[in-house]
């Protein structure tokens, strides 16, 4: 009988700043994926420092009513419009090289080719059930020797910011893989800032 994997947690970069100049080193600058913009503060971060060619940002900035999305981010609809017209006014400058999706994660997918992402970095709806799916529908995507992952690596609960399953959401997916887990090494306590997790994809097995 083969013992169960338990997948390592190696940090690699102090801050998540680092992963545009992580994925300009690795030769990732073809397509990448944002999920979870709000007013693309970290959409606008890696259009500035990396050097690839175009950055997919997708949120449906819109309100969620059905009770499993528990998060300050959860903000009326009329906030959310808000929001979206920053992130575009922030994107705007980048051109070509920034196309905004405003639709939800399950429906943006469809759009996109097995392996054809070089990147897709998840920071959506926090809470576990939401996370997993969102691995599992975005981790073909990414081509082979490409990175998935994501922001909020910290022990799951309920915060008074929100819930979360981010922790338990990756490490079930890197034990289903076989695969270990990099992480960047923020120790500020959330929500001001937390680390985040990334996988280096080898193989399409899920």
């Amino acid at each position: 009988m083969s013992s169960l994997f338990i997948p390592q947690i190696i940090p690699v970069i102090a801050s998540r700043d680092l992963f545009p100049k992580t994925l300009n080193q690795s030769g990732l600058i073809g397509e990448g994926v944002e999920i979870g913009v709000l007013k693309a503060s970290f959409s606008e971060w890696i259009l500035q420092h990396w050097n690839g060619s175009c950055l997919h940002s997708i949120d449906p900035w819109m309100h969620f009513s059905d009770g499993r999305y528990i998060d300050g981010h959860n903000l009326t609809d009329d906030s959310h419009e808000q929001h979206y017209q920053i992130a575009c006014a922030k994107l705007s400058p980048f051109g070509k090289r920034s196309k905004i999706h405003r639709q939800r994660s399950e429906e943006a997918s469809s759009k996109f080719l097995d392996r054809s992402l070089d990147f897709v970095y998840i920071d959506a709806q926090h809470h576990f059930e939401a996370v997993r799916d969102d691995i599992v529908r975005w981790f073909p995507k990414v081509k082979i020797g490409g990175i998935i992952g994501g922001h909020d690596f910290f022990e799951d609960g309920d915060y008074p910011f929100g819930r979360f399953g981010v922790r338990k959401a990756v490490v079930e997916f890197a034990t289903q893989i076989k695969c270990n887990i990099l992480v960047s090494e923020e120790n500020i306590p959330p929500p001001y800032e937390a680390p985040s997790w990334f996988i280096v994809k080898a193989n399409d097995i899920i």
